[in-house]
């Protein structure tokens, strides 16, 4: 029983170490992923968005031409920053996205440096998340509320005045 223990803990301890190495060698992280939705100009057909992407340089030496995008069927032109200090968290922001209807829509986001001969797996990265979007769709015909109300109404005073006269 000690020895499968002991087995298990230098298992999960070189797995640990070996996982390391990976875990810090990027050069960049995506802190954060947030949108806005354009309600003035969504409807069910078509959504527009403010998507933002939070970035921070993880080393302790400055970077240049680092190009943001995201991937998507519409070409939305890229970014790019031209000086990430070390440290530095910069916030890229892409307005007015359009997609086409729908509530939930897959967003990827990548980096990568803008000179290609400078691409290692250390300064290139992506990230998945989910966008939605709920348009309040209003079916109400007017005057239905009211009536009801007013119907309801009429039957309680119905009711109670049958009450009375027993």
């Amino acid at each position: 029983m000690k020895k499968n223990l002991l087995i298990y803990i230098l298992t999960i301890g070189l797995i640990l170490i070996t996982q390391l190495p990976m875990i810090s060698a990027a050069d960049f992280e995506i802190i954060n992923t947030d949108y806005t939705v354009d309600e003035a100009r969504s409807n069910e057909n078509n959504q527009y968005y403010t998507i933002f992407v939070t970035m921070r340089n993880t080393k302790n030496t400055p970077f240049e031409n680092l190009t943001v995008k995201i991937l998507d069927e519409y070409d939305i032109p890229t970014q790019t920053t031209y000086s990430f200090q070390p440290q530095e968290t910069k916030i890229f922001t892409f307005e007015d996205m359009p997609f086409a209807g729908g509530t939930i829509h897959q967003v990827t986001v990548t980096y990568e440096p803008e000179n290609t001969s400078r691409r290692t797996s250390s300064n290139t990265g992506l990230t998945t998340f989910n966008i939605t979007y709920n348009p309040e769709k209003t079916t109400d015909t007017p005057f239905i509320h009211p009536l009801f109300t007013l119907f309801t109404l009429l039957f309680i005073t119905v009711i109670l005045k049958k009450k009375k006269q027993k």
